[in-house]
């Protein structure tokens, strides 16, 4: 039996094995899909061993970055991103790693049950899952980056500069009047009950906006109540299925029905 799994910490909500799985039985293939969540402590000396034994892999936090120099090589999303969230074994046999991220978070968008169009949309975060929407973004949506003030911020100025060549903004200075669209790609509200947005910043998005946050730890987040009682709110659930729909062709060779997907993950 193949077997595949997420590399992770913190992961037992996840619903990727129920997603591949799925998968998995829907082509008669004999494979499982299982979670390895490592201790930070132990990643070096456990990871090797790990990926000898796997027939490829999803990548989550905190190892989106870390594990690259355990690969024989990265695609060119990957490398740009600096983020890998899927392992996979080339026809040479080389284990590579790609990010099928960004694709399939604007294939869930392109999923949204939309009165309006979208063009002008608010990204906010910088991390591996940001990035990978950046440089996936299609060329009709115009898209904004914000950050809160961290110690972080001037990195995360350069990594926006180098892969969309705009200026990082401050969320605290920006008026969300003007998007369409706001994603939270943060890990904020994922352990507790903050919300990344206050109430008065959710009172500024237009009744025609939508918020989405990238979190589906929880079927609704502490940003996704705050922001229910303005705008339609949805997770991260849509961007899980595309990415890992995409991740599943990349082992197999199989496009599974993306929609599909989305009712065995809804029937949970």
């Amino acid at each position: 039996m193949q077997q595949y799994g997420l590399i992770g910490r913190q992961i037992q909500h996840s619903l990727s094995p129920k997603l591949q799985n799925a998968m998995f039985a829907q082509e008669h293939l004999d494979a499982n899909y299982t979670l390895f969540d490592i201790e930070s402590n132990y990643f070096e000396t456990n990871i090797t061993q790990l990926l000898s034994q796997l027939s490829g892999a999803n990548v989550t936090m905190p190892y989106k970055q870390q594990i690259m120099p355990y690969l024989d090589d990265v695609s060119d999303m990957a490398r740009e991103t600096a983020s890998v969230n899927t392992l996979y074994y080339d026809q040479r046999g080389r284990l590579i790693g790609d990010t099928t991220d960004g694709a399939g978070f604007w294939w869930a968008v392109a999923q949204l049950p939309l009165t309006q169009t979208i063009n002008q949309v608010l990204l906010i975060g910088c991390g591996g899952a940001a990035r990978s929407i950046m440089a996936a973004k299609p060329n009709e949506i115009n898209l904004t980056v914000a950050s809160r003030n961290s110690e972080n911020f001037s990195r995360n100025q350069v990594v926006v500069d180098r892969l969309l060549q705009i200026p990082l903004q401050a969320l605290s200075a920006i008026s969300l009047a003007d998007y369409d669209l706001i994603i939270d790609a943060t890990p904020v509200g994922m352990f507790d009950e903050t919300s990344i947005l206050t109430t008065q910043q959710i009172a500024q998005i237009p009744k025609t906006g939508i918020v989405i946050d990238l979190k589906y730890n929880k079927k609704i987040t502490p940003l996704m109540a705050l922001a229910q009682q303005h705008v339609p709110a949805f997770n991260g659930l849509g961007m899980l299925v595309g990415q890992g729909g995409l991740s599943h062709e990349l082992w197999t060779g199989y496009r599974p029905e993306l929609s599909e997907l989305m009712k065995v993950i809804d029937e949970g």
